[in-house]
């Protein structure tokens, strides 16, 4: 099978080409300054689209939308074009924005943030222009997490070890190793009839104190101070973010990607 991988600079997008090119044909495409337009798409099989801007505090609103919305419709398109006939885009888990608790398939996108807005709008034009000969499919997933990863992860990393006492508050997050992301995306592009949604993680829902055991053995976790943690949670969002629940229903498929046991993943990526 021809891959594409459009994204020649995007963490998930280098370790998918990294894991899927010993049984496929990968190409890695880089998306600055319009270089994926000199390329031939025709003979590909499939597209898969990583290319975009994340939680960037220093880039201008209208450079999520032109990256994350229109590049990617206009790569769609191409694709489209030359006889690409799948489109597997990685979109984000905030396309869901300031929600709590359980999201499953049938729960409703509210964006809150020009990149989860961005993304949302990306998936809806991406949406119009499938039919019978292009077909879409399109990846939320929660915090991934990896060696050299980037966003949230890293931080977390960094808060972690310069803490000496953590609340013993259990919560339940959903997050992906980026070995089992890797794995879920080849099975998918593996299995030709597979599209729409999907909301892929790792087989066991993650409680922040143990992640943060997982990260620094040596820290004392306390459970006496978790009411004034629980009641920031409720009203902070940095808070909510660390002691909130967000997490996808569990889909039963999970261990069929998910290979690697969650401690050691941790370690793994430190």
């Amino acid at each position: 099978m021809n891959i594409l991988v459009i994204g020649k600079d995007s963490y998930i997008g280098c370790k998918f080409a990294e894991y899927a090119c010993k049984h496929h044909q990968v190409k890695l495409v880089d998306s600055h300054n319009n270089n994926w337009q000199a390329v031939d798409f025709t003979g590909f099989d499939v597209l898969l689209h990583c290319a975009g801007i994340a939680h960037n505090p220093n880039a201008p609103q209208k450079l999520y939308y032109e990256i994350n919305r229109d590049l990617t419709l206009a790569v769609a398109q191409k694709a489209k074009n030359e006889g690409v006939s799948r489109f597997i885009f990685l979109s984000t888990m905030a396309v869901y924005g300031e929600i709590n608790g359980e999201i499953n398939l049938t729960t409703p996108a509210k964006p809150t943030t020009p990149y989860g807005t961005s993304k949302w709008q990306a998936e809806q034009a991406l949406q119009k222009i499938t039919d019978n000969h292009f077909s879409l499919c399109l990846i939320r997933p929660p915090m991934v997490y990896g060696p050299g990863c980037k966003g949230n992860f890293p931080r977390l990393v960094q808060l972690a070890l310069w803490l000496r006492i953590f609340p013993d508050l259990p919560n339940r997050r959903s997050m992906i190793y980026i070995e089992s992301l890797c794995a879920f995306l080849y099975g998918l592009i593996n299995d030709e009839t597979q599209k729409g949604i999907f909301l892929p993680q790792n087989r066991y829902y993650v409680s922040t104190v143990d992640l943060v055991r997982a990260i620094n053995p040596r820290i004392r976790t306390i459970k006496i101070i978790n009411p004034l943690f629980r009641f920031l949670a409720q009203r902070v969002s940095v808070f909510n973010k660390l002691f909130g629940d967000l997490y996808y229903t569990l889909q039963g498929n999970e261990p069929s990607y998910d290979h690697c046991d969650f401690v050691q993943s941790i370690q793994k990526s430190l």
